[in-house]
C-alpha cells in the first residue's frame, strides 16, 4: 500500500480486490513496514531488533472497544479482523516448532545475503542507527541549531506539548542523547534477522508513543 494510505478501511479493500479477481488462490499475503515492540511480553528474553520479520498468527485491533468517562476499554477479541484458514494455521503451528523456525530464519538470512549481494539497498545499515531510547523518552530539541521559535524549545516534561515541525524531524537533527536501552544482540555482534511468530495490533490510528504502545502489549 502506499505510505500515504493507511487505515483498517484501506487494509480490507487491499486484501480483498485480489480475493474478488483470483478467485482460485486460497492464500495471500499482506507485506509491509511495522513498528514493533522492543521486547514482547509474552517472552521477556526475546526482543525485536531492526530488520527483524515479524509474522502475524492472529489480528488485534487495539481501538476497538468502549470509551468511558475514566478510561477507554479494549475488547479482547482476536478474532476481529478474521482468523487464518486451517492450512495457514497448521503452517504457522509447523513454523514456531524449534526445528521448523530455525530452519525457515535460516532460509531467510541466505536469501537476504543474496539480495543484499545484488543491491546495496537491503545492507543492514548497523547498530548505530538501531538506538531505542526509553520508552518515555522526550522527542524534543536536544541541540542548539535544533531550536525552534516554538513550545518545544522550552518543554522538557513527557507531558509538555510538542510542534508539528518537531514531529517531522529526526534525532540526527534533533541531537537526541541519553542513556540507551541494551540489546543483548547487539553486545553479541549478532547482525542476522530473526524471524518472530506472534500478536499484530491494528487501528486507524498510527502509534507514535512509546508509553502507549508498551501499555497496549501487556
Amino acid at each position: 500500500m502506499p505510505s500515504t494510505r493507511y487505515g483498517n478501511f484501506k487494509y480490507f479493500k487491499c486484501c480483498f480486490k485480489p480475493a474478488d479477481q483470483l478467485p482460485s488462490y486460497t492464500a495471500y499475503t499482506n507485506i509491509g513496514i511495522c513498528g514493533g515492540v522492543p521486547f514482547p511480553s509474552s517472552d521477556e528474553n526475546t526482543e525485536i531488533l531492526l530488520g527483524d520479520v515479524i509474522i502475524s498468527d492472529s489480528l488485534i485491533k487495539y481501538d476497538f472497544g468502549r470509551q468511558y468517562p475514566n478510561q477507554f476499554q479494549r475488547k479482547v477479541n482476536e478474532e476481529t479482523l478474521g482468523t487464518p484458514s486451517r492450512r495457514i494455521q497448521g503452517l504457522l503451528k509447523k513454523l514456531k516448532t524449534t526445528e521448523a523456525k530455525s530452519n525457515f530464519q535460516k532460509n531467510t538470512f541466505q536469501h537476504l545475503q543474496k539480495l543484499q549481494n545484488k543491491r546495496d539497498l537491503y545492507d543492514y545499515p548497523g547498530a548505530r542507527h538501531d538506538r531505542l531510547f526509553p520508552a518515555a523518552y522526550n522527542h524534543k530539541p536536544h541541540r542548539k541549531k535544533a531550536l525552534v521559535h516554538c513550545i518545544c524549545s522550552r518543554c522538557k516534561a513527557g507531558i509538555d506539548p510538542e510542534c508539528d515541525e518537531i514531529r517531522k524531524k529526526d534525532c540526527h537533527t534533533l541531537g537526541c542523547t541519553g542513556p540507551l536501552v541494551q540489546r543483548e544482540r547487539h553486545t553479541q555482534g549478532n547482525t542476522q534477522p530473526f524471524v518472530h511468530i506472534g500478536k499484530i495490533a491494528c487501528a486507524d490510528t498510527v502509534m507514535k508513543s512509546g508509553k502507549h504502545r508498551n501499555k497496549l502489549a501487556k
